[in-house]
């Protein structure tokens, strides 16, 4: 029952996207018979430099500019894919790594972008609602950022590799406020991104200085009490434009979320500097302060073994987390960059950042001991630092030899972080006796054990990562091109394991160094649709054994994947379309019944397919959305039950679809709304198909209305999250649940000052 529904779901996706892209093309042809140019009327599209021969209009667009509600012609929408509304959300390029900003058209992986004001218009406040109409991604854990951080789930793989402008990141939810896009690279990146989860990478691309004067405000609310106010500020600093700048700031109000009695806090300065001194030469710098407070949050559950089926979801509403639960988390980065022209073909680019990111948790730790909800808790504390100090440095040539043309990358990237805990910090666990139940929950009792923890000073890892790449895309004419590269990866991890009293044990040092190639061909079939086929392998850090098992604190050596792909990026009207097919072999790890040590051994398979789309199927209706069907399997495995099974964590089905629409009788008025679907998962840690958490699809609704006041657009929003209020399980990719977001309604106004 539960496949068929999910068949019938995925089939209605399909037909919906069908039968919009159908009636786009019979719109383009009935209005290109029927309509005739009138004069003395000037379109956006036109003001961007389009052709004149674009359509003219008697309605109105969300800016109120008068436009047909008829679709977008090939030629409008070139020359205006920002990011914006106007755009569809559509953008031209994204950063694909050392490769640096790439043609999303022409590159061969699939890239999707969610853009700065897609964001706004969203009101995004995490990374989860940020990518939360993103077809390719899974999120597992809802707002619950208090224990490990957020947890996606990308091509079935749960993937924590996350970058800012390219570097890596250990933050864990980073701001969005200070983001110009969202850029996630699916699948394995080992050439591009060194070390790093097969299943992909997620880049937050940082606002940068403007060429104009930049001036707003933003005050609302992100739901419950959480009140905010945002500035982003920039523009040049001198007449001559050498000098740029782009302050944001934001400040949110520490208040009751839409969970009874979970309080955030958040706060950030980020500023970005530009110099020109020259037209061949940038140099960058940038600095951004944040942090943030989280109290009695978490709904976070451990299965424990006295579970034989997963409970129906709790009321999302409710709060299981005793009242002394504290998520604290600050951070420091300090960026500098310079890019230099040096003549016709050569370039050179270089950037070093340092990050210092502390974080503290009092928190409780729940766990399901039975099928009627019955769960029990235990306390505990920890503070951690890690500092982070990385760079790069490239070399960029683009040249011909005979009839072919060269672009060429060459360079190294280093990240070297120091992870520090307070030790002794196990002092502070409490079990507590009795339970309690997820559908009746009372209150804890008071913490009387006092918070002893002190400033982390031990050293628990040094983990240096090394690259070294080179990459060469030959062009033998205007259809075929070809992508070669190399990269060797290095890994060097020092550990530390401490008992209960700080004494420290070493553990042996894990060095390795790999060489990760990448290969692809590239035939560009007209300057609308481009089809690629690529391999490209990546090397994963291998896990600290947790200390359940016999070995506990190794560090198992890295994992080796292997991915093949094929695409079509293609644009249809106003929209574009990319699919791709994709296999990735990925080795595994399991715990020996016998001697309990755990260890790497097996493989898993992952073969699926995705389908994106993103643009405007007419001047006043915008759409983006997709699906993505996986296959997923445990080929190798020393335990052979588990063999043919289904990994725990892994959606094999995974649909969204959001949607705007411009009313043409009412200038900047603006509907909103979205599905998304996620299928059903296995969550038993065993991968023996046990235990499921049901498939589930939740809806969204908004309106959006720009209103010209005293010469500048002011712009309402309005959200509605969730808004059938349904109560869900995630999976956290861990053997955890998370549980999924309440209703939420978040409202603001945006008022330029310029």
């Amino acid at each position: 029952m539960m496949l068929k529904m999910n068949k019938r779901i995925l089939i209605c996706f399909a037909v919906m996207i069908s039968i919009l892209m159908v009636s786009a093309f019979n719109w383009v042809g009935a209005e290109e018979k029927k309509s005739e140019p009138q004069s003395g009327t000037t379109t956006n599209t036109q003001e961007q430099g389009q052709s004149k021969d674009s359509k003219k209009s008697d309605s109105t667009d969300e800016k109120g500019t008068k436009s047909d509600d008829v679709p977008i012609t090939d030629v409008e929408v070139q020359g205006q894919k920002d990011g914006s509304a106007d755009s569809g959300y559509q953008t031209d390029t994204a950063n694909v790594g050392p490769l640096g900003e790439q043609s999303q058209q022409d590159t061969p992986y699939s890239v999707n972008v969610t853009s700065g004001e897609m964001l706004e218009n969203q009101q995004a406040d995490s990374v989860s609602a940020a990518l939360k109409y993103n077809p390719t991604v899974s999120n597992g854990s809802g707002s619950n950022t208090v224990g490990g951080g957020t947890s996606f789930t990308i091509r079935g793989f749960t993937s924590s590799t996350m970058m800012i402008d390219g570097m890596r990141t250990d933050l864990n939810g980073p701001p969005i406020e200070d983001k110009e896009r969202i850029e996630v690279l699916n699948g394995a990146a080992g050439f591009l991104y060194g070390i790093s989860n097969p299943g992909g990478i997620i880049n937050y691309v940082l606002k940068r200085p403007t060429d104009y004067p930049l001036a707003k405000v933003t005050i609302g609310n992100y739901g419950g009490n959480q009140n905010y106010f945002h500035s982003d500020f920039g523009g040049p600093i001198d007449h001559d434009g050498k000098f740029g700048y782009r302050l944001n700031a934001l400040y949110v109000k520490k208040g009751e979320t839409e969970v009874e009695n979970e309080q955030h806090g958040r706060r950030l300065v980020s500023a970005a500097f530009d110099w020109h001194p020259a037209p061949d030469q940038l140099f960058t710098f940038d600095y951004s302060h944040f942090d943030s407070e989280i109290e009695q949050g978490d709904n976070i559950f451990t299965i424990g073994t006295g579970v034989t089926a997963i409970p129906a979801a709790p009321d999302a509403s409710k709060n299981y987390m005793p009242s002394y639960s504290t998520a604290k988390d600050s951070y420091d980065r300090y960026g500098l960059g310079y890019t230099k022209d040096i003549n016709d073909i050569f370039s050179f680019r270089s950037a070093i950042r340092y990050n210092d990111e502390t974080r503290y948790r009092h928190r409780a730790s729940i766990a399901l001991t039975d099928d009627d909800g019955d769960f029990t808790m235990s306390r505990n504390y920890y503070n951690t630092e890690a500092t982070t100090t990385q760079g790069y440095s490239f070399m960029d040539a683009q040249f011909r030899t005979g009839l072919m043309s060269h672009t060429m990358t060459f360079g190294f990237s280093e990240d070297y972080t120091t992870t520090l805990y307070a030790y002794p910090y196990k002092t502070g666990k409490v079990t507590y006796t009795g339970t309690n139940n997820i559908y009746d929950p009372s209150d804890w009792p008071d913490d009387k054990s006092g918070d002893t923890v002190g400033d982390p000073d031990k050293p628990t890892a040094k983990t240096r990562y090394t690259s070294t790449l080179l990459g060469d895309k030959i062009a033998f004419n205007q259809q075929w091109s070809v992508f070669l590269g190399i990269n060797r990866v290095g890994l060097d991890v020092k550990s530390w394991s401490y008992n209960t009293s700080g004494v420290s044990t070493v553990q042996p040092e894990n060095e390795k160094n790999a060489l990760t190639p990448a290969a692809s061909l590239t035939y560009k079939i007209n300057p609308e649709m481009t089809s690629y086929i690529s391999y490209i392998e990546s090397l994963q850090a291998g896990p600290t054994v947790a200390s359940a098992y016999a070995n506990a604190g190794e560090v198992l050596d890295p994992y080796r994947s292997k991915q093949q792909e094929i695409g079509l990026k293609t644009q249809l009207g106003g929209l574009n379309v990319n699919t791709a097919l994709f296999r990735i072999e990925k080795a595994n790890a399991y715990a020996d019944a016998v001697t309990n040590i755990y260890s790497e051994d097996g493989q898993e398979v992952h073969m699926g397919l995705e389908l994106t789309a993103t643009g405007k199927m007419s001047q006043n209706f915008t759409l983006t959305g997709g699906f993505t069907l996986l296959k997923a399997e445990i080929t190798e495995a020393s335990d052979a039950e588990q063999i043919g099974n289904t990994p725990f964590g892994v959606p094999e089905k995974i649909a969204r679809l959001y949607m705007e629409y411009a009313f043409p009788t009412i200038a900047g008025l603006v509907l909103t709304g979205g599905l998304s679907y996620t299928g059903q998962e296995w969550v038993d840690s065993s991968n023996h198909e046990t235990l499921a958490i049901p498939e589930v699809v939740t809806g969204d609704i908004g309106v959006r209305y720009r209103r010209p006041c005293y010469g500048h657009d002011v712009i309402l929003r309005l959200n509605v999250k969730n808004v059938t209020n349904k109560n869900y399980w995630t999976s956290t990719g861990g053997g955890s649940l998370g549980l999924g977001d309440p209703r939420t309604i978040s409202f603001s106004v945006e008022i330029p000052l310029l």
